[in-house]
């Protein structure tokens, strides 16, 4: 399954996933999670976008085990996803969110950045759960002891 989400408006340089409907799905930022590109916790995750505010284009798909990384890209992030139950997730910024139907399951989201308001966000299915930057640009460290604290904004 492949969704393409065009002119999607972020603000404040972030982009969230999330389950539909969760309560306060966006986090109040630390220095830690901007330092290393997101803020996770069950049900939401925020990450740091390279571009400022403005329209993106998003792609989002479903895949059985891991693709090799996206050769243009300039930042990897890599974390566990669980939709327990096939409601549906959103995406966007915190103007802007779209909704997707969705088949439950344990994923790991690999998010992709590239030099252009451009996102791919790969929902991998039977891949490992984890924590991981395999791409860092200049602005975030990679890292393996991860502040996984999000709090809701």
């Amino acid at each position: 399954m492949e969704k393409i989400l065009k002119d999607v408006r972020l603000t404040g340089r972030e982009v969230t996933v999330c389950w539909a409907a969760i309560p306060s799905p966006y986090v109040v930022w630390n220095e830690r999670q901007l330092g290393q590109g997101f803020a996770w916790r069950p049900g939401a995750v925020s990450f740091r976008t390279l571009e400022d505010d403005g329209p993106h284009d998003i792609r989002i798909y479903r895949v059985r085990g891991e693709p090799p990384l996206p050769p243009r890209a300039v930042r990897v992030i890599e974390v566990p996803f669980l939709l327990p139950v096939a409601n549906g997730i959103e995406v966007g910024g915190r103007l802007d969110t779209r909704m997707l139907g969705w088949l439950a399951g344990s994923y790991l989201l690999r998010v992709a950045f590239f030099n252009a308001p451009r996102l791919e966000f790969a929902f991998m299915k039977d891949a490992e759960p984890r924590f991981a930057i395999p791409v860092a640009d200049a602005a975030i460290a990679r890292r393996t002891d991860f502040d996984l604290s999000g709090i809701p904004a």
